[in-house]
């Protein structure tokens, strides 16, 4: 999905594109408008967004004036306007397309289309430098690739305490917040079984790192260096231990 925003002065053009967007860019979620480069630049100091629609003329200013004061541009960028003698200058801020006023409803779904595929190779190029950058790094230093559904962040694996499985979703548990991604338990622990984590139980997976102390009582039970306390599967305790003990740490 991605987050855009419009500037544009015009009230009916405004509704005029917000209705051609919701009827026909499912993909675009509209977080927020502005009408001049003022408001503009307040709404870029307190919202996200991956791609900006951008009428040229405003109410102070151009569309150019508002990119300038920017101190960076990281979304996307689709001009509209009635003004072609902008098109140079468009291009040179790297606009995805140039669109002409009155707007076509194609013309708008193919540039849509352009920013969806650009995003993709970006974050393609991402996990390639990922890829080439675990390859070379010292095992504390590996990143996992954690997709999510506007972005894919890079996690350090030794910022993962824990993945706790649910249904057909993993909460992976950093230690200052949660990342829910649609990938099984048994996904990510193929994946991380060799990087110092171990599975304790049908729903969780633990960095054995992050084990304080193994506890007999009660069945068996971890507390990790979080204070939080996990039961571990009884089919699972002696390999449980087997990679406890490896670490120096039992009751």
């Amino acid at each position: 999905m991605l987050k855009a925003i419009i500037l544009e002065d015009e009230v009916n053009n405004l509704a005029y594109l917000q209705d051609l967007l919701t009827e026909n860019c499912p993909e675009v979620n509209l977080v927020a408008t502005a009408t001049s480069v003022k408001e503009g630049l307040r709404l870029a100091e307190v919202q996200e967004f991956d791609l900006a629609l951008l009428d040229v003329e405003l109410r102070d200013g151009t569309a150019f004036d508002w990119l300038n004061q920017l101190p960076h541009i990281k979304f996307h960028l689709i001009f509209i306007t009635a003004y072609d003698h902008y098109a140079l200058q468009a291009i040179r801020f790297s606009a995805i397309d140039y669109l002409l006023k009155p707007l076509q409803i194609e013309d708008l779904i193919q540039a849509i289309k352009k920013v969806k595929q650009q995003q993709q190779q970006q974050e393609e190029n991402s996990r390639l430098r990922q890829l080439l950058a675990n390859l070379k790094a010292a095992p504390e230093n590996k990143r996992i690739a954690i997709a999510q559904q506007e972005k894919t962040e890079f996690i350090r694996l030794r910022d993962i305490i824990r993945c706790q499985g649910d249904g057909n979703y993993t909460h992976i548990i950093l230690s200052d917040r949660k990342i829910t991604v649609a990938k099984t338990l048994r996904e990510y622990e193929k994946l991380l079984r060799d990087e110092g984590f171990v599975r304790i139980h049908q729903s969780h997976l633990v960095q054995i790192k992050c084990v304080a102390t193994y506890h007999r009582q009660e069945g068996g039970y971890l507390k990790l260096l979080d204070g939080t306390r996990l039961s571990v599967s009884r089919h699972r305790r002696e390999y449980v231990l087997e990679q406890i003990r490896k670490n120096g740490k039992s009751d």
